[in-house]
């Protein structure tokens, strides 16, 4: 799962570049702090017991952008913690400006920044770069809003919601690599298939570079994103049960990949309540995908359906509300559908979250947790 922070360059983060170690009088580092406060209590908490046992480092596929309009560069390197380390630290070899672009690096100064989206569950696997330095053109802009948005902090974590207004009050070129840092909700709703998400990446000037691989680590993404959200769930319903607010239920997916639905509740008065969990890292507004499959459950009289929105879903839980009895909703789609010409098909409508009603929100959090 993505996770984004925002790191204001130091005189002896720059010396990681082969460039600078050579032509700044700024120490021997040869590395980017990543501060302790951040990056492990805010995003990775459980990384030190987690590679405690590979000697306090491990390696990460590097993905740099920047600065200016520069494009995907791509590296391997270490994250380590050292014995006498205040702050972890992106270490290994020198990276040196790229044999197509040989003066790439060398216009970053101390206070620039770099904004990075690390992916990885208990530690990151990967990370995008974004260098945004203060005397390229195309990165002055968000440079500034940068600086407002830090202030004085050396590193911050931040929501995708909040990097999307600091690009937008910097009015970025369109072409801008920073845009694509905010359009992993948008690739995933295109990897599903929504007609919205195709739509934004249609409208994206590095539209022709989304890839089959992009497409189908969305898919990935978006996959994992959806088995986290059901463990969540069937923590939850553990809890109801053993609080004899229900009196059973099964993960029925878990057994059933093609299932129309994801739980089957047994209330206390006997009656079963059949559970599709719709999970997403973003926003509660993000569309709502329902295949075919599932619309046609939906709309059976045989047992009530319900929708678990999942949203804002992390490593530290998610937030959950309830839809509930959607059954004349999934008729009235049913129905709109069948008036389709002969021979067509949908595999699945995408609705907005505003056209159902949900419940209050609750708070879920993993087990390990509680």
């Amino acid at each position: 799962m993505s996770k984004i922070a925002i790191k204001r360059l130091t005189a002896s983060d720059l010396t990681l570049f082969k460039w600078h170690f050579e032509n700044l009088n700024a120490g021997n580092q040869k590395a980017i702090n990543l501060n302790k406060n951040v990056f492990v209590d805010e995003l990775f908490p459980s990384l030190p017991a987690v590679v405690e046992e590979e000697g306090w480092r491990f390696s990460i596929d590097l993905y740099l952008y920047g600065p200016g309009l520069s494009g995907e560069y791509n590296l391997q390197r270490k994250i380590l913690k050292g014995e006498t380390y205040k702050n972890w630290r992106l270490d290994g070899e020198f990276i040196v400006n790229p044999q197509d672009d040989p003066q790439r690096f060398n216009d970053l100064r101390p206070d620039d920044f770099v904004v990075i989206e690390f992916s990885g569950h208990l530690k990151p696997v990967s990370a995008k770069m974004i260098f945004i330095a203060q005397t390229v053109e195309q990165d002055t802009g968000l440079h500034t809003e940068l600086q407002n948005f830090m202030n004085d902090r050396p590193m911050a974590a931040l929501e995708p919601g909040e990097l999307e207004q600091v690009i937008q009050n910097a009015e970025s070129a369109a072409e801008h690599p920073i845009h694509d840092f905010v359009m992993f909700e948008v690739m995933v709703d295109a990897a599903q298939g929504g007609i919205e998400g195709i739509n934004r990446l249609r409208s994206r000037p590095t539209y022709r570079r989304m890839t089959r691989r992009s497409l189908e680590d969305a898919r990935t993404r978006a996959g994992n994103i959806g088995f986290q959200g059901e463990e969540l769930i069937n923590t939850f319903l553990t809890m109801l049960q053993e609080n004899a607010e229900i009196q059973s239920f099964e993960w029925t997916s878990f057994e059933n990949a093609i299932s129309p639905f994801d739980f089957s509740v047994t209330q206390n008065d006997g009656s079963v309540v059949l559970v599709d969990v719709k999970s997403t890292s973003g926003r509660f507004e993000n569309r709502i995908h329902i295949s075919y499959n599932e619309l046609l459950q939906i709309s059976s009289e045989e047992f009530r359906y319900d929708i678990y929105r999942v949203y804002e879903l992390n490593d530290g839980g998610a937030v959950l509300r309830i839809s509930r009895n959607l059954n004349d909703f999934g008729r009235s789609v049913v129905t709109a559908l069948q008036t389709l010409p002969e021979g067509v098909h949908p595999d699945g409508v995408s609705i907005s979250s505003t056209v159902l009603e949900f419940e209050e929100e609750i708070e879920l959090t993993p087990p390990d947790n509680e």
